[in-house]
């Protein structure tokens, strides 16, 4: 009996089996064929590129000066504020004065009495009654007084400072009564227009520079688009650093955006290119011997190598291997294998 029961079993096990095999479903995926994974796009295309890089500067005043005496002395009288606007010549300090201003008032009495001695002394010359030496004499020493006072006119001058040339004032270092040097700041003198920009060019870049160019930047307080000429280069690549020390003038001259010693961000333009084909940077698949970028081939996932040039922030140029009209996948890059099956959710002209 036991026997006739295990027969059974085996008979139904048996079948079982062969009917699994024989199913058309057999071994096959449960979820049938893969779907294809949905990504976005764009369509490479021409566009005319300026080269340009980005060079960290310097906004700089027209002229800037520590205001200092030419002669020691003590202050007598302060004549402005601080801040304060002022033309060119306008007297900012005067100092004590009394000693060489007598001494002028002493040579110019001289002057008067030297002078109608050298006139009496031509009066006798004409009459014969002198010979010309005692004439020149007379005449030497009139002449000679007067130069006398040119030079301590002059001397005199320097008790007053002056500015020389129209600007706005610094704070103000100084009091009346104090006892200055010829190195004693008094205050700054600053002159802010035309304001300039300064700014260095990498060494590879120096050949490319041009007087008289026009360059835009911008500062970290406003983000406007300034510009400003080129005007002058340095003859000589700074042996430290290896760059180029390039000047440029602001063309408005009373932007009052721009204030002198901010930090700018200068735009050189370079060079233009007429057919070039930018893609966003996320597109790039770095390797060890190259760089990649996957294309849609009729449904399927290409995998092209590229050459890049230029980049900015956020795209990057490419050189060779893509042309315009290829369609670029820009989305789930990583993920991505060669031949993979891809549809396309949003396909974006390139920018």
């Amino acid at each position: 009996m036991s026997k006739y029961y295990l027969l059974i079993v085996f008979c139904f096990l048996s079948f079982s089996c062969k009917r699994k095999a024989d199913s058309p479903t057999a071994g096959a995926p449960s979820g049938g064929p893969p779907k294809p994974m949905l990504v976005e796009a764009l369509v490479a295309s021409n566009i005319t590129l300026e080269e340009e890089i980005r060079i960290p500067g310097t906004i700089l005043p027209a002229e800037q000066i520590e205001v200092r005496p030419e002669i020691s002395g003590i202050i007598a009288r302060l004549n402005f504020s601080d801040g304060q606007l002022v033309t060119k010549d306008q007297i900012l300090l005067n100092l004590r004065s009394d000693e060489p201003a007598a001494r002028l008032n002493k040579l110019k009495i001289q002057e008067e009495i030297l002078h109608l001695s050298e006139q009496r002394q031509a009066d006798l010359l004409k009459a014969g009654a002198i010979g010309k030496s005692e004439y020149d004499n007379a005449l030497l020493a009139y002449r000679s007084i007067q130069a006398d006072i040119l030079i301590a006119a002059a001397e005199l001058r320097k008790y007053t400072v002056r500015a020389p040339f129209g600007g706005i004032l610094g704070r103000r270092l100084v009091s009346p009564g104090d006892l200055i040097t010829t190195g004693t700041t008094i205050t700054t003198l600053t002159q802010t227009a035309p304001l300039k920009i300064k700014f260095s060019v990498p060494e590879k870049y120096s050949q490319r520079v041009k007087m008289k160019s026009k360059l835009n930047f911008f500062t970290e307080q406003n983000q406007k688009a300034h510009q400003a000429t080129i005007q002058f280069i340095a003859p000589y690549v700074n042996d430290d650093n290896k760059n180029l020390e390039v000047m440029a003038v602001v063309d408005h001259a009373n932007d009052k955006d721009l204030k002198p010693g901010a930090y700018a961000t200068v735009m050189l333009g370079l060079a233009k290119k007429t057919k070039s084909i930018l893609i966003p940077s996320q597109c790039i698949i770095p390797r060890i011997k190259d760089k990649q970028v996957a294309l849609f081939n009729s449904g399927t996932v290409k995998f092209v190598s590229v050459e890049v040039g230029m980049r900015d922030s956020a795209r990057v140029e490419i050189l060779s291997g893509i042309r315009a009209g290829d369609t670029i996948l820009t989305s789930g890059v990583m993920k991505l294998k060669a031949g993979m099956p891809v549809g396309i959710s949003n396909l974006n002209p390139a920018k």
